[in-house]
């Protein structure tokens, strides 16, 4: 039967009730039967260790701090103090967790032209290696990253993430990506869903729809989409910080 697949963003940690990208979330997401993938998200450390958190920037003394330019044991402290738990590397939670689900890496910094970037995407690549990992997908912001990240590994699963104020600003060059033969999925923000441009993805890529927190939003998207969710239901990806919710929404209409 055809379906969407289900991804846990940042772990699932609404429906686990743990701390957003946690070995915790992992792991209850890890068992849920009808999750296919789980998103969680990788930066840098100064001192060149992928860490599992979602911030590029994080207030610490009451100044704006950039993760990139912290130390992994800094960035630990602080949200050691704030969380009463400590950040995970990505290492700690490959070696922690046996995935059996799509494992979906968003690489959260900036373009290309920073060393730190492409550090990043090496360090995140030779992880993957090591630990063998097999069903994986890398999503990013920028082209530019995927496309090097495309180098390093060309079966790799690529997925390009698009928000609104881009797309608004820079509708031009998002259409170019749109015909990107290297990325297997475009990955657009609930509120920029329309049935006329999801058509116009579907042509040459999968869907990937983000963040879905509650039943009002899935509903409002297969109303939106109506019969060409139907239609192509399989290419489609739901990345959803409740996935229990857009499980019973899907589960009514298949």
């Amino acid at each position: 039967m055809k379906k969407s697949l289900i991804v846990a963003h940042r772990c699932g940690y609404l429906d686990a009730q743990e701390l957003e990208n946690s070995i915790a979330a992992l792991k209850y997401c890890n068992s849920i039967d009808y999750i296919d993938g789980i998103e969680l998200d990788c930066l840098l450390t100064k001192d060149k260790k992928i860490v599992v958190f979602h911030d590029s920037f994080v207030l610490i003394d009451e100044k704006v701090k950039n993760v990139s330019k912290l130390s992994f044991q800094e960035l630990d402290d602080w949200y050691y103090e704030k969380n009463h738990r400590h950040l995970n590397t990505l290492d700690e939670m490959l070696k922690t967790v046996s995935i059996s689900k799509i494992l979906f890496i968003e690489l959260k910094n900036g373009l290309l032209k920073d060393d730190i970037d492409r550090e990043l995407l090496e360090l995140v690549h030779k992880e993957l290696k090591k630990h063998k990992i097999k069903k994986t997908k890398i999503l990013c912001f920028s082209e530019k990253m995927l496309n090097a990240y495309y180098k390093l590994n060309k079966k790799e699963s690529l997925c390009l993430l698009v928000s609104k104020s881009s797309y608004l600003y820079n509708a031009k060059l998002i259409y170019n990506m749109y015909f990107n033969k290297k990325i297997s999925t475009i990955a657009i923000h609930k509120s920029m869903v329309t049935k006329k441009r999801v058509k116009k993805l579907l042509q040459n890529h999968n869907v990937a729809i983000y963040t879905i927190k509650n039943k009002k939003e899935m509903e409002k998207i297969l109303t939106i989409l109506d019969e060409v969710y139907y239609q192509y239901k399989d290419k489609f990806m739901i990345i959803t910080n409740v996935p229990s919710i857009v499980n019973l929404v899907l589960n009514k209409i298949n």
